[in-house]
């Protein structure tokens, strides 16, 4: 995902969380498996490519024991 602000603070491992998509995607925990940071003309743009953390989430997002 391209990110519309850059965020130089976002580094590999950092945790995410994504909103404006499916009830169970937005309720997923994701963590940063790759990062990109570009500085042009345009201004910084961060890439992302995120995976989920690992942490099993039930269907109303709370995390399962």
């Amino acid at each position: 995902m391209t990110l519309t602000v850059g965020r130089p603070d976002i580094t590999v491992e950092t945790p995410v969380r994504v909103a404006g998509y499916k009830p169970e995607i937005d309720a997923t925990a994701w963590i940063v498996t790759e990062v990109t940071h570009s500085l042009s003309n345009s201004g910084l743009v961060t890439d992302l490519k995120c995976e989920t953390d690992g942490a099993a989430v039930s269907r109303n997002g709370d995390e399962d024991e």
